[in-house]
């Protein structure tokens, strides 16, 4: 036991090589440690009892966990620098603990930590090139300003986490390093909530209450929903990058698993690529995709989003038989394709009046005027349109510009041109 600093003329200096059962440092006091020093903790249940103010100045020691017959426990707040479990030796973070690790955590072969059991933090808070290792955490955070060194995920395995994700580390020339490494976001106890921006590689969503963002959100490579959805409010999910430039993938999206919000994916250089945008509102999965024709190039993204709305007067669509909802395709820096389709899904309870499906068109609005556009292949709970060239806001209903005089204006400001009329032809005075 380790008493208040301020009761001992010295604090202890931890040596290479020391070997204890427990170790507890009551409020106030201090462990200071030699160059390179060692410890072993071959006790079980608290084998280290950090109280509030107390403080373990780790320097670069390393703390390692060997009881093989009993299950460890760490409670209060510490920072270690190397910390290891031995093989054979299991540990269990204490409720409300916190562990930094400013060197390497290691898991030596059969080795356990169990950080999901209670509700604690694991902070790996150096200032040098660290490696997180793929194990399951309660909250993860990563942290300190690393200059010109990196973070690097586990390139292998899966990394849990249950709680928050907090990746607050800064840089100046280094950088998280995602390689091949996959992220679950598997809580149990309520949606998950990320606050700060992050560039994962593989992301898995695994929370059947969700989990919401606060910050943009980049993935590089797979989405995947097992169960919950992403809702980003204004923020957005951003699927693929610029550089290598690559779209991303999603699997296993479905109803009640999607993105409930804004969804931007980056768009290949190559030919007739098809992109599915896997998006909803907060209770229905109604995707989109887009079908280009020719080549595209550029490396640019197209955003996404959709919600419930009714057609404006102004789009030609009946306001008694239409899909109560909108979406909304806006295109930046993807260009060579010669046109497109867009494929919009909705479901039963989008109807409004019974509409008839199988006459369902499509208008779309360019931010000043509504046009026509070609129908395409038209389903149950589907409709397609056509020869498209350019994006905007997109809706659904039964035509009423038949024999209408409705001017759209989507083409220019000759009287005379038909695409300017709802009817698609120019109204004659006989």
């Amino acid at each position: 036991m380790i008493p208040d600093d301020a009761i001992t003329p010295y604090a202890p200096l931890l040596p290479v090589g020391a070997s204890v059962k427990t170790v507890t440092v009551e409020a106030g006091g201090i462990i200071n440690s030699a160059n390179a020093a060692t410890l072993s903790l071959t006790g079980s249940n608290d084998v280290w009892n950090m109280e509030t103010n107390g403080l373990f100045n780790a320097g670069n020691s390393t703390v390692t966990i060997s009881n093989t017959s009993a299950v460890s426990s760490i409670t209060g707040n510490s920072d270690f620098y190397n910390l290891t479990v031995a093989t054979g030796a299991s540990l269990r973070q204490a409720n409300n603990s916190r562990i930094g690790v400013a060197g390497t955590l290691t898991l030596q072969g059969t080795g356990t930590l169990d950080a999901v059991s209670n509700t604690n933090t694991i902070d790996f808070n150096g200032t040098g090139n660290q490696t997180i290792p793929a194990l399951d955490y309660f909250n993860l955070v990563l942290s300190g300003a690393r200059t010109t060194n990196s973070i690097t995920l586990a390139s292998s395995g899966t990394i849990g986490v249950f709680g928050t994700f907090t990746p607050s580390a800064t840089f100046t020339s280094g950088n998280d390093t995602v390689s091949s490494s996959t992220v679950s976001l598997n809580g149990t106890l309520g949606a998950q909530i990320f606050s700060a921006s992050f560039g994962f590689n593989n992301l898995t969503i695994n929370n059947t209450s969700g989990v919401s963002i606060s910050a943009d959100q980049t993935v590089a490579g797979t989405l995947t929903f097992t169960s919950g959805k992403i809702t980003t409010g204004t923020y957005k999910v951003i699927l693929g990058s610029s550089s290598p430039c690559t779209s991303g993938t999603v699997s296993g999206a479905g109803s009640g698993k999607y993105i409930y919000g804004n969804l931007r994916r980056y768009v290949t250089n190559t030919a007739d690529p098809v992109i599915g945008f896997d998006i909803g509102d907060g209770n229905n999965y109604t995707p989109v995709s887009v079908a280009f024709t020719g080549t595209t190039s550029g490396c640019g993204y197209i955003d996404a989003q959709t919600s419930v709305a009714q057609p404006p007067v102004e789009s030609g669509l009946s306001q008694t038989k239409y899909i109560n909802r909108k979406w909304t395709l806006t295109n930046t820096g993807v260009s060579g394709f010669t046109a497109f389709s867009s494929t919009f899904t909705f479901v039963a309870g989008d109807k409004v009046g019974s509409p008839n499906t199988a006459a369902l068109v499509v208008r779309r609005y360019n931010g000043s005027a509504w046009s026509n556009t070609t129908n395409g292949t038209r389903a149950a709970l589907s409709t397609q349109c056509t020869g498209l060239t350019g994006f905007g806001e997109f809706a659904l209903g039964e035509d009423e510009c038949a024999g209408t005089l409705l001017w759209f204006g989507g083409t220019s400001t000759d009287w005379n041109d038909g695409a300017n009329w709802c009817s698609g032809s120019v109204p004659r005075i006989n």
